[in-house]
């Protein structure tokens, strides 16, 4: 069973100690409904999608739980490659900065864009935390860069990075996917350092949780280009050139999807570039260089019983004789809200067939008798 953190726009479940997902993949889009290539999506907590196709510079929207998307924003975007949703469906963060150099904020409901930040080229991951702050990921400018969204100043600041290509504790190699937390800790995909650098508030040095040079090195990544968080804390990591999908923390990283090598097949991704949750626990895989978004179904089962389970219920009959008694038992299949197994037993009489017949033998016989007086 999955829970929730409230409040956010976007979905950040809560699992067991040892969340499973189904390896074989279900094809949510491709080609027939996506002109390009996937790049990356958002999924909202009344999970709506929301894909980026950064070739055809366009964004898909399924809203309601709908089979194909339902709106497609495309007028004024060049190359978008990241979205973020805010206020419930409302406002639309788009990376429009490969030509036009900014970050559009779409109003859905009014059909119209807003400038909200300027920058000199796109954001490969855009993020909004819990207190209005937007962040983007300037890749080939080697930062990331951050707006207050109640300033009417479109100008950015810096938030990681010191605009060098380096290995160093404040440099980065090309900076993609991001993720703050609720403690405002800022987590980034360092790409080409093949490491997930975490930026504690206020701090210009990050520290690496993930990567051949980790503190505890329990994975070794390949161009990784997202990351996201569960409720407790856990990292997921698009490993791009590995073409899988890990999660872990502090005690350690495993591999959850794509676990079997790069493909085409259901169980198999190739190049995928970003994943996230829907509000039942299930991933969504940008799944980029097969063309396809898959999503992989939570499974239930994964960490022992859960709330609904069979109770078997045993039934006890008595049947009686003028010699002998004997008992017969069934055994019912219920479903019920509890997962421990229970045994109720109840009794009931029973008059048996050879004790019918004594007596129905006996009326005859004094039928007879009256009939022969």
């Amino acid at each position: 069973m999955i829970g929730q953190l409230s409040g956010l726009s976007f979905n950040q479940p809560k699992f067991c100690s040892l969340p499973a997902w189904n390896s074989v993949g279900i094809t949510f889009a491709t080609n027939n409904i996506i002109s390009g290539d996937p790049y990356s999506l958002f999924i909202t907590s009344n999970n709506s999608i929301y894909v980026v196709d950064r070739s055809a510079s366009r964004i898909y929207i399924w809203l309601n739980n709908s089979f194909y998307p339902t709106i497609t924003i495309s007028n004024g975007l060049s190359g978008p490659r990241s979205v973020f949703v805010y206020n419930n469906n409302n406002d639309i963060y788009i990376d429009n900065g490969n030509s036009n150099n900014r970050v559009d904020k779409w109003i859905l409901n009014t059909n119209t864009t807003v400038p909200v930040m300027s920058i000199n080229s796109s954001c490969y991951s855009l993020f909004i935390d819990t207190n209005n702050t937007l962040y983007c990921s300037l890749d080939s400018y080697q930062i990331v860069v951050k707006k207050w969204l109640r300033d009417n100043n479109t100008t950015p600041i810096t938030a990681a990075g010191n605009g060098t290509v380096g290995s160093a504790a404040n440099t980065f190699n090309y900076p993609n996917g991001l993720f703050i937390d609720s403690n405002f800790n800022l987590y980034v995909a360092d790409c080409l350092n093949h490491r997930i650098q975490l930026f504690y508030p206020g701090q210009s040095n990050g520290i690496t949780v993930a990567g051949a040079t980790s503190v505890n090195t329990t994975i070794t990544l390949n161009r990784p280009t997202g990351v996201t968080m569960d409720a407790d804390g856990y990292l997921y990591i698009s490993d791009y050139y590995n073409n899988r999908m890990v999660r872990g923390g502090s005690n350690g990283f495993k591999c959850i999807i794509g676990c079997s090598g790069g493909g085409v097949a259901s169980n198999q991704l190739r190049g995928p570039r970003y994943m996230t949750f829907d509000s039942y626990g299930n991933i969504y895989v940008a799944d980029t260089d097969n063309y396809r978004v898959m999503k992989f179904i939570y499974s239930n089962s994964s960490c022992g019983p859960t709330t609904t389970g069979l109770t078997s219920i045993t039934s006890t009959r008595i049947i009686q004789s003028s010699t002998t008694s004997m008992k017969r038992s069934t055994t019912i299949l219920s479903s019920t809200r509890s997962s421990t197994y229970s045994i109720l037993t109840t009794h009931e009489p029973i008059q048996s067939r050879s004790t019918k017949a004594v007596i129905g033998y006996l009326i005859q016989c004094l039928i007879l008798f009256i009939l022969y007086i």
